[in-house]
């Protein structure tokens, strides 16, 4: 009777409690309360908990739930302390020597008895204290919250499933269902609208550098800010020390050094908080300032302490760092010691813009959903896979409308196959009427097609048609790719053995740098007209009879057009970085183009004499020897395709016929014109060797 009136007082304490919460909410927060009261009679009182619950403000929902979980952890934890009462009498009983005492049969009865009814009662009271918090979250609509104050509602419900666990090893099903589809609901919307937002922050990107400081990290960004201690930590799940897991291995173990929710309190809520407060006490995700912009020269500081006091400024609370706007918040919050970084400093800084921020801060968003709730996870994972789609379709959509056709062939499979799959599930046509992209945003695509902002000029010789906006694009996709890689491991964690993330990052982040050669092919493609070169080349006599001294006049024109070419890229770099990378796909992308020039005008020749072959490698040796005064690139890619060639000409007629059958690599049009040249005093060795030349395009072409 005793062990039944204990467990009847904590179901009571538990529904008296959680009601008495809720009704000081709704009465303090009601306008109409106290006029009721006045009357002399409130209505309030005479509700249902349930319908109680649905009579809290958005205002008051958060503080009435925080008050409620602690109200319901002092009758948790007190039960927790009957318990461990009765376990310590149980031990204090064992003699000196460790043999415990006889007991008569009655009293090892009731012992047994007690033992199991208080077991019972820690799954029973926790059942409680579910319906109690359950009925509560179900009582409000979640999805008008913000995305912050819904997780911070996520953190509250999980530090509480998390006692649960401790209490009586329970999963929470009920409350894990309720949260899950509340979440999953929810998350559904927000994310489209973030695509849409998304998609508006490139349609008005001005691929302008945002300064941010050399050692900028993920980590620094207040979205982060709950995960660092396990980001930085984190090894991947199969790692052991001692023959054991590490903690980091699994941090969602209520045993491990932080919470899941992502404040600094630890597992064992029981033992750390026998005598007084609660888990609830330590605030959730408090705002930290964030300290990631440079500050230029002798400019003023934009640097914040950690040991500030002053708050953060809005600026950098945005999900946006406005550069227009940058120098008044500096000036505001300027210290006189504060670090300055030089401009050799800051070349060295990640290559990233004010959209690439915004992303960057909306995985940090996803995470922390995906941290807090597992059960939805890998569908938030998928969703942030989106985000990098759709920022990697949108560089290519904008910077690669002017790429030639004929020099497609710089796509490799990889990136041809993850920018179709973007196309096909992720971007609604752009051809498609209003109505009809409403219709096919429901059941195919997620988003509209983006379009580059009309302020980016990517016609102008002088800038090197945009070669500033272009790395600023590209160079910002390709850190957006290495700060997912840093996550890779921690997202397999989080995802459950799904295969979706290595597909992810094996094909489309990955592709990321492959990106590179098309969008600078673009700009290297106009480096040198190649129609003015050629027809000078045309003018030139290849049928002279001594070997010429004197270079061709369309070599000085050509190596012209690369000196002016180098002088511009010089310009770039004063307004932005150039990785070390860029530079040489853009000198070997030139290069090779000029390379193919030089056989293309070669193979105009109609005939050619023993000096015009002297010419043509006098003119290309003088070429090389100018050239690599203009860069640093050694060796010279592409000499061997013209030098081969060149050579060709000097062979003999049998061996002309192997020669052409070892160098695929010329096209159909260049091996003919050469056969013609050196075989136009044999009219039937040219026809063979014609013959064979088409012989193999046929077989080419299958």
């Amino acid at each position: 009777m005793a062990m039944d009136q204990l467990h009847m007082h904590f179901a009571s304490a538990i529904h008296n409690a959680t009601f008495s919460v809720v009704y000081g909410y709704v009465e303090l927060c009601s306008g109409a309360a106290q006029a009721e009261s006045s009357a002399g009679g409130n209505t309030f009182h005479k509700k249902q908990y349930e319908q109680l619950c649905e009579c809290v403000t958005a205002e008051s929902f958060i503080p009435c739930l925080v008050d409620l979980c602690k109200a319901l952890w002092g009758i948790m934890r007190s039960y927790h302390q009957v318990v461990s009462w009765h376990q310590r009498k149980d031990s204090e009983k064992l003699s000196a020597d460790g043999v415990s005492e006889p007991l008569y049969f009655e009293e090892s009865f009731n012992k047994q008895y007690v033992k199991e009814k208080l077991g019972k009662g820690l799954v029973r009271i926790w059942h409680d204290v579910q319906a109690r918090v359950l009925a509560y979250l179900l009582g409000s609509d979640l999805s008008w919250y913000k995305f912050d104050e819904f997780l911070h509602i996520l953190g509250i419900v999980h530090r509480l499933m998390e006692i649960g666990e401790e209490f009586c090893a329970s999963k929470s099903e009920a409350l894990q269902n309720s949260i899950k589809k509340q979440s999953s609901n929810y998350f559904r919307n927000y994310h489209h609208d973030r695509l849409e937002e998304l998609r508006i922050f490139l349609e008005n990107e001005s691929w302008e550098m945002c300064p941010v400081k050399p050692d900028f990290t993920i980590l620094q960004l207040q979205e982060f800010r709950s995960l660092r201690h396990i980001l930085k930590t984190w090894k991947p799940r199969a790692e052991s020390v001692n023959g054991r897991q590490t903690a980091v291995s699994s941090p969602d173990c209520s045993s491990s050094n932080h919470s899941q929710d992502g404040s600094s309190i630890t597992g064992g809520y029981f033992a750390r908080y026998s005598e007084s407060g609660s888990p609830f006490d330590v605030g959730f995700d408090e705002v930290q300032e964030e300290d990631i912009l440079a500050n230029i020269g002798d400019e003023p500081s934009g640097y914040f302490s950690d040991e500030s006091d002053e708050d953060i400024p809005e600026e950098l609370k945005k999900d946006f760092v406005d550069e227009n706007v940058g120098d008044t918040v500096i000036n505001r919050h300027s210290k006189p010691n504060s670090k300055k970084f030089s401009r050799r400093e800051l070349m060295k800084a990640p290559i990233l813009t004010n959209t690439t921020l915004t992303v960057l801060r909306q995985c940090g968003k996803y995470l922390q959903m995906s941290h807090l709730l597992r059960p939805i996870a890998f569908e938030v994972i998928v969703c942030m896979s989106q985000l990098f789609d759709y920022y990697l379709y949108a560089v290519h959509a904008f910077f690669t409308t002017d790429l030639p056709v004929s020099f497609r062939s710089v796509y490799n499979l990889n990136l041809q196959t993850s920018l179709k799959r973007i196309q096909d599930s992720l971007v609604v046509p752009s051809h498609l009427t209003e109505a009809e992209q409403d219709q096919t945003e429901r059941t195919v695509g997620e988003v509209p097609e983006p379009h580059i902002s009309p302020v980016v000029d990517l016609t102008q010789r002088e800038t090197l048609h945009g070669l500033a906006e272009r790395v600023v694009a590209v160079e910002s996709l390709i850190f957006l790719a290495k700060q997912l890689e840093f996550l890779h491991d921690y997202l397999e964690h989080l995802q459950g053995g799904s295969s979706f993330l290595q597909q992810f990052f094996s094909q489309t982040v990955t592709a990321s740098a492959e990106l590179r050669r098309p969008v600078y092919m673009c700009v290297a493609a106009t480096a040198v007209d190649s129609k003015v070169i050629l027809a000078l080349m045309a003018k030139v006599n290849w049928e002279v009879k001594e070997v010429m001294s004197q270079h061709s006049k369309y070599v000085d024109i050509l190596l012209r057009e690369l000196q002016i070419f180098s002088m511009r890229l010089e310009e770039v770099v004063l307004r932005i970085p150039i990785p070390q990378e860029v530079y040489l796909i853009l000198w070997e992308s030139i290069i090779q183009l000029t390379c193919k020039t030089f056989v293309e005008g070669f193979s105009n020749a109609k005939k050619c004499s023993t000096g015009g072959r002297g010419l043509m490698q006098l003119d290309f040796s003088q070429f090389l020897s100018k050239l690599k005064k203009l860069t640093s690139i050694r060796p010279i890619p592409g000499t061997e395709y013209v030098e081969h060639y060149i050579k060709a000409y000097y062979l003999q007629e049998a061996a002309l016929e192997s020669w052409v059958r070892e160098h695929n690599e010329y096209s159909s049009k260049h091996l003919l014109a050469l056969v013609s040249c050196v075989c136009q005093n044999d009219k039937k060795t040219r026809q063979r060797l014609t013959a064979l030349i088409e012989d193999m395009e046929i077989v080419g072409s299958r």
